[in-house]
Formats: structure tokens, C-alpha cells, sequence
């Protein structure tokens, strides 16, 4: 029968056998643990997960240790994914950081971030509220005030307003009594924001005056600006123009102080939609410009286009439309260069009316057909309507009446099945005058009657009465 001491250094030995073979065994997985940290650092991210994914799940669950460096490595392999802006192997590897360190916050984070910009919406709502949810259990409150602006963002892009105000409520709060007032600034435009778009004027500007004070105590010129901006916009939503043209200079004069070109550009040209609005012409006219410049320096080619289309608008009101070609014609431009079919399509629309009004209806015809087949690919019916009854305008100023006939009525159709009784009449109007060119009175009359009805219909009485005197006279 064994000592004690026989005893005793057999089971020492044991004992050091196991751990010996332990680390040995420790040690294998830490050099690829390493060796997969080696790559990825020299950007041989295939190199560095197949070097991960030599690693057993199994073995590693017993293994506190390797299970974490192994989650951190995919973490860094994922944000390296994310850099190259390859978002889908960036989000598996999320995946597998998630799987070995699932109460990891960040990696919740950055995964919903990543499924966002994928427009992947329900993955990215799973994703924040995951990252809600842990950071209420650690108590994190930061991060889930994060969570809940982001998923405050996610109902507002799918207009679930009261989902949105919810969720930015409970993150203001959470961020008021952390005494973030970074935080609580932004929060505050959030949920101006979201007030803004259920038309809940007074309390949107509660919330964006709250915001621009905080801003301006903490004297953060950029967040004042930001506040300002958001009040201009609120008041020129609510007609409010001359409010609205202040608070812009406001923060022209402020963009300007900060050097910062890009607010400069947009102040301009919200100036310049005010102005346009106001009836000054002259004004409107400079502001754009202005911004036209501004935006040509930082390179911003479809702002400039955005910015050519409005001077189209000062210009045609100011009856120019060799002005109005020019200023579409480079908007057509740029919006072609940038693949952007609809700024195209409102171009070509743009630059085909000013074909029509100095009379060059084969150019008009070219460009308003090209708009048509653009607004035809996107089912947009109204536009599709308004192209055709223009179609017919050019068609008719060639003499070619069934051509504009049968322009003017596949433009009705339209009109009464997507548009409103004032397009409707407008067609209705015209088909009279070649009804009535063709001799056939009696089916002009009709037409006339029916269009000064929809025009009255359509709030507007004083055309209806115009109609009328220029059909019937005193009849």
C-alpha cells in the first residue's frame, strides 16, 4: 500500500502533466490567435479568418480566455471589412464577434449600423435593440440613449411617427439625466423633427428653440447654427417668410464667420426659395448665384444642378426662356452625368417648356419625350400626364391636331384616374379649341362647360370666368 508521500507526488505529478499539456494546448490556440491578428493587421483579412475559423467553437467554450480574443479579432477584422465599405463580409464578421462575446456593445452597435446602410431595416431594428437592451442591463445609459436614437431614426424613415417621438423621448430623457448636453441638444432636434413632420408646428419650435438655447449657453457655434437652420426651415414651412429669411441670415452671417463654405452655400440658396417666393426676382436671382458658386468650389455637382433648376424657375417667371434653356441645359448635364433620373427628367421637362415658349417644338418634342420615357420607368403618372399634355402642346403648335388630339386626351385619362380636376380642366380646355378648329361646336362647347366646372372645382373661379367670356361670351 502506497505512502502518503507515494501518494502525494503521484498525484503532483498528474497534476503538473495536466497543466503542462493545458498550456501546450493554450499556447497553439494563442499563436493563431496571433498569427490570424498578424494578418489582419497587414489587411490579409481572408488569411486572418480562415485562421479564426481553424479555431473549434467546442474546444474554445471551455475556454473563457481564447473565446474573448478570438471575438475581439473578428471585431477588428469586421471594422477593417467595414473600411474597405464591404459591408456584407463586415457584418459576418460581426457575426462571428457576436457569437463568441454576444453582451458586446459595440459590435451591436456597428452591426445595426451596418444593416442600415444596407437598407436591411428589420436587421438593423433587431440589431439596435439588442444594443438597447444590453446597455439597459449593464446600465450603460449613454449607449442606450445611442440604441434608442437610432431606432427613433428607423421609425421616422418608415413614418411611424409615434414609434419615432417614443424612442427619442425616452433617449432625451436618459441623456437629460446623464447631464450630456451634447447629447441633449441633438435629441432635442430629433424630436423637433419628428414634431415637425406630424405638423405640430408649435411644439416642433418648443423643441428647436430649447435646442438653440442649450446650444447657445454652451456656446457651440456649429450646433447653434444646426438649430438656427432647423427653425428657418420651420418657419418658411409655416409661411412664415419674413421669420424664415432672419433666421437664415442668421446663419449666413454665422457659416460666414465660421468659414464654413458648405452652410454658406445652403443658406444662399434657402435665401434665394425665399426671395423667389417673396416676388423679389433680383434678390433671388443673387442669392442662387451665390450659392451656385460656392457649391461649384466644393465640387458638388447635383447641389449645383439643384441650384441651375431654380434659376430656371426666377428666370421663366421672369418670362426669359432662352435664360431658362440655358440654365437647364447645364442642369441636364450634370443630372446625366450623375445618373440621377429624376433631376434629369425635371431638367429635360425643364429645358422642353422653354423649347415651347420661343417656339422650337421639334426641340421641345426631343427633350420632353426623353423626360417621358424617364417618368414611364418610374410609374410616375402624374409627370407622365403633364409630359404628354406637353407633347401635345408641340404638336399642335406643328399644326398636327390629331397628333395633339390624341396627346391631349391620353393626358386626361391620366389626369382623371392620378390627377386633380385643375390638369383635367386644362386638357379639357384645349381639346375644346381643336374640337372647335375641326367644326365641331357643339363637342367644344361640352368640353369647355366641363372644364369650367373643374376649374371651379380646383379653387380657381377667376380662370374658370376667363374660359367662359372666351367661349361663350355673353351667352
Amino acid at each position: 500500500m502506497p505512502t502518503r508521500r507515494l501518494r502525494d507526488l503521484f498525484t503532483g505529478a498528474v497534476d503538473l502533466t495536466l497543466r503542462l499539456f493545458g498550456r501546450r494546448r493554450g499556447d497553439r490556440w494563442i499563436e493563431r490567435v496571433n498569427r490570424a491578428r498578424q494578418a489582419a493587421r497587414h489587411d490579409r483579412l481572408e488569411e486572418a479568418e480562415d485562421l479564426l475559423r481553424q479555431a473549434s467553437p467546442s474546444e474554445l467554450a471551455s475556454e473563457a480566455r481564447f473565446r474573448r480574443e478570438t471575438a475581439t479579432t473578428w471585431h477588428s477584422i469586421a471594422i477593417s471589412w467595414a473600411r474597405r465599405d464591404e459591408d456584407r463580409k463586415a457584418i459576418a464578421a460581426y457575426g462571428e464577434a457576436i457569437r463568441l462575446a454576444p453582451k458586446n456593445l459595440e459590435a451591436w452597435h456597428q452591426l445595426g449600423h451596418l444593416h442600415e446602410d444596407a437598407e436591411q431595416t428589420a436587421e438593423a431594428k433587431s440589431a439596435y435593440e439588442t444594443y438597447a437592451a444590453l446597455a439597459r442591463e449593464k446600465g450603460a445609459g449613454e449607449d442606450e440613449a445611442l440604441a434608442l436614437s437610432h431606432l427613433g431614426d428607423l421609425a421616422r424613415d418608415r413614418d411611424d411617427l409615434d414609434e419615432a417621438a417614443s424612442c427619442f423621448d425616452r433617449a432625451l430623457r436618459i441623456a437629460e439625466g446623464l447631464e450630456d448636453q451634447e447629447q441633449v441638444s441633438m435629441l432635442l432636434r430629433r424630436c423637433g423633427d419628428t414634431a415637425r413632420d406630424r405638423e405640430a408646428w408649435d411644439e416642433a419650435e418648443r423643441y428647436y428653440r430649447r435646442a438653440l438655447a442649450l446650444d447657445q449657453s454652451r456656446d457651440d457655434r456649429e450646433d447653434v447654427l444646426t438649430s438656427l437652420e432647423r427653425l428657418g426651415h420651420l418657419a418658411e414651412i409655416r409661411d412664415d417668410l419674413d421669420g424664415s429669411a432672419e433666421l437664415y441670415r442668421q446663419v449666413l452671417d454665422l457659416a460666414q464667420e465660421q468659414e464654413n463654405k458648405l452652410e454658406v452655400a445652403r443658406a444662399s440658396a434657402a435665401l434665394g426659395d425665399i426671395s423667389f417666393r417673396q416676388g423679389d426676382m433680383a434678390a433671388a436671382e443673387a442669392y442662387s448665384k451665390r450659392a451656385l458658386s460656392v457649391f461649384s468650389t466644393l465640387g458638388r455637382r447635383k447641389d449645383m444642378a439643384n441650384c441651375l433648376l431654380d434659376l430656371c424657375d426666377i428666370a421663366n417667371r421672369r418670362d426669359r426662356p432662352r435664360e431658362v434653356a440655358e440654365h437647364a441645359g447645364g442642369a441636364v448635364e450634370i443630372y446625366r452625368e450623375l445618373g440621377d433620373h429624376d433631376g434629369l427628367a425635371d431638367a429635360l421637362d425643364t429645358l422642353g417648356c422653354a423649347a415651347l415658349d420661343y417656339e422650337d417644338f421639334d426641340g421641345a418634342e426631343r427633350h420632353l419625350t426623353e423626360a417621358l420615357g424617364l417618368r414611364q420607368a418610374m410609374d410616375a403618372h402624374r409627370d407622365v400626364a403633364w409630359l404628354t399634355s406637353r407633347l401635345a402642346t408641340a404638336a399642335l403648335g406643328r399644326c398636327e391636331f390629331d397628333e395633339a388630339l390624341s396627346g391631349f386626351q391620353s393626358a386626361l385619362a391620366l389626369y382623371r384616374e392620378h390627377g386633380g380636376p385643375y390638369d383635367a380642366a386644362a386638357c379639357l380646355a384645349e381639346i375644346g379649341d381643336i374640337r372647335e378648329a375641326a367644326g365641331k361646336l357643339e363637342d367644344a362647347e361640352a368640353c369647355w362647360r366641363e372644364a369650367i366646372a373643374l376649374f371651379e372645382e380646383a379653387g380657381s373661379p377667376e380662370i374658370a370666368a376667363a374660359l367662359r367670356q372666351e367661349a361663350f361670351g355673353s351667352r
